[in-house]
This record gives structure tokens, sequence and C-alpha cells, in this order.
């Protein structure tokens, strides 16, 4: 399943990212364009998986990255210390 892959490689990333002192990421999901619906479907997971799932104690904070047009195609995260 796609958003279970997901899961996994932005766990993955995360945890990396942190363990080498990384503060900051820019994780880039898509605007959904591609997707059968035309809407982000990766936006709302990936947000409930920073706030809520198993790398919830890894971020300090995050929030989605807009384009001119007001469309979000990425998550800026901050990483715990």
């Amino acid at each position: 399943h796609v958003a279970a892959s997901a899961r996994e490689a932005v766990e993955a990333f995360v945890r990396k990212r942190r363990a080498e002192g990384d503060r900051v990421l820019l994780i880039v999901h898509g605007k959904g364009n591609h997707s059968p619906r035309g809407f982000a479907v990766l936006r709302g997971e990936i947000a409930a998986w920073l706030g809520q799932g198993q790398i919830a104690r890894h971020v300090a904070a995050f929030t989605s990255v807009t384009d001119g047009d007001g469309a979000s195609g990425a998550v800026l995260v901050l990483l715990a210390r």
C-alpha cells in the first residue's frame, strides 16, 4: 500500500535526520495533481504521523508550506532537540 510505504519512509527519514543532528526538514508530499481525485492524499496522513504517530516525539512543530497560489505541496518540520 502506498500510504504504508510512505509512512515507513517518512519515519525513517525523520529518525535519521534527527540522529545526524538536523533541526529542520522539508518533506515534499506533492499537491495531488496526479492522484485519482486530484488532491494531496498524503498531506493529511503526514500531519497525523508527525503529530500523533511513532515519530511525534522527534517533532517539535510542523507547518504546511504554501506556494504563491496558496496550494500546499510540502511540510516544514522542526525537530525536537
